[in-house]
């Protein structure tokens, strides 16, 4: 009885044990950024350009990664409001972890909390956001708290060792971001996988569920071009970012709609490849959106990730699921983690296909090491091998430190998710008496009343064909 009150009772004990930290820790060592304390000297303009680019980089942490995964039919509750805690929670101890990280830190023992350092911890946010996207619907609440609790140091690690050691350049994340967390998320699925999450009645959409998903799919892609600029160092670089995240998506959506139809026996265009593949542009773009010259290297970048992508649903997650163990419920490694690579291949290419002389100066906005009229630096061909540098180590301690949480998640210790209850609200919230009927009864009166027309629509578009 002990241990299953222990158990039922675990995340309030947990949340509260954080909160009590957080707050203790915030109150010693957090300060408000020098420009928003009264006597401070605030740029008026600075503030006008920022905001905006971090309000939408919480758009697309918030809203986009969070509807993204509202695809499950019983799982929608659990979808939308675990991504906001997760949100939250990383928010905080993303800003703690980068604070005790910072020289500001080093020098006075207090760190500063401004719209700069927000921006940072919603990259963390969204690195563990992609990895809780191979992982829905398979852990309790207490299980994506830890998760979030380890991977948000661990994610910083790899940022730091990938620009404060290697320089390498990934102003967008495409690497550090969605690549750690594809990897990391199914590193971490491998090692709690269960036969019976493939199995399961509850892992399907419905049709209104999709659609309910789609609403992530346009915010995401409205929202990218700013979370790929949003840490440029100059307004000309900011807008390239901009520009270059555009075109790519703008490439990479026509161009899942060609082979989605393409690939598909009955010529049909297939959901899954639309409502995730359509933003691989974005993903790509991310390592390359400050140093992209032309507007037909963005939209060729965009057409790349997007044949890899839909290739990768097609192919790749399959045969993780059913060959490997590697079951990823939103297939966030052909959406996050096979783009995050084309990204990162993408920033070796140019840099030999483009002049970075160019640049001039500007050149170590991109990458700080690279060597400059007046400074000596790395050449072109050498901050190439530093940036697969980094994808390899990436990929390396993503799968490493995955596996690591994998094994410390699946402990008895933790409340699980009853294996018939997988993908299923039913656990963890209260939910309306008409759940079953709206989410389970009604998929199945859809499947009966849609098989015949199905059968006819086969048989027509069939004899059209012949």
């Amino acid at each position: 009885m002990a241990a299953s009150k222990f158990a039922s009772n675990q995340f309030t004990i947990f949340a509260l044990l954080f909160t009590v930290l957080f707050l203790v820790l915030f109150g010693i060592f957090g300060r408000y950024s020098g420009e928003s304390l009264p006597n401070g000297t605030p740029d008026f303009a600075r503030v006008s350009r920022d905001y905006p680019l971090l309000h939408d980089t919480h758009g697309f942490v918030l809203i986009g990664l969070g509807f993204l995964v509202a695809f499950l039919r019983r799982y929608g509750f659990s979808a939308l409001a675990i991504n906001l805690l997760l949100v939250a929670f990383v928010l905080e101890w993303g800003l703690i972890i980068r604070g005790f990280l910072s020289p500001e830190f080093s020098q006075h023992s207090f760190f500063s909390v401004g719209l700069k350092e927000i921006a940072k911890a919603d990259y963390t946010a969204a690195a563990v956001l992609i990895s809780y996207g191979a992982l829905v619907g398979k852990l309790s609440p207490i299980q994506y708290l830890f998760l979030a609790f380890l991977e948000t140091p661990l994610s910083i690690v790899n940022e730091f060792i990938l620009f404060g050691l290697l320089g390498v350049g990934d102003v967008g994340g495409s690497i550090v971001v969605h690549l750690f967390g594809a990897v990391f998320g199914l590193a971490v699925a491998r090692i709690v996988f269960k036969p019976s999450q493939i199995q399961s009645e509850h892992q399907g959409s419905i049709y209104h569920s999709d659609i309910f998903s789609f609403v992530g799919t346009v915010f995401l892609w409205a929202f990218w071009p700013s979370f790929n600029s949003i840490f440029a160092l100059s307004a000309a670089e900011q807008q390239r970012a901009i520009i270059t995240t555009f075109l790519a998506l703008l490439g990479s959506t026509v161009t899942t709609f060609l082979f989605s139809q393409l690939l598909n026996k009955e010529k049909r265009f297939n959901f899954k490849h639309i409502a995730s593949a359509t933003l691989s542009g974005g993903v790509a773009t991310g390592a390359v959106a400050t140093l992209v010259l032309s507007p037909l290297a963005a939209l060729l970048i965009g057409v790349v990730a997007a044949i890899i992508s839909v290739l990768g649903f097609n192919i790749i997650t399959p045969l993780l699921a059913h060959k490997l163990g590697v079951h990823d419920t939103r297939g966030v490694f052909s959406l996050h983690g096979l783009p995050g690579i084309v990204g990162g291949l993408a920033s070796v290419i140019l840099l030999f296909l483009t002049p970075t002389e160019v640049f001039g100066e500007t050149i170590r906005n991109i990458y700080p090491f690279h060597k400059t009229d007046s400074k000596d630096g790395r050449t072109p061909a050498e901050q190439a091998l530093f940036q697969l540098a980094g994808l390899g180590i990436t990929i390396l301690f993503a799968l490493v430190t995955g596996v690591i949480t994998g094994v410390i998640l699946r402990l008895k210790i933790w409340r699980q998710v009853r294996e018939k209850e997988n993908y299923s609200d039913t656990d963890f919230f209260d939910v309306p008496e008409d759940f079953d009927f709206t989410t389970r009864v009604t998929s199945h009166i859809e499947r009966v009343e849609l098989t015949e027309h199905t059968e006819r629509t086969k048989l027509t578009n069939n004899e059209y064909t012949n």
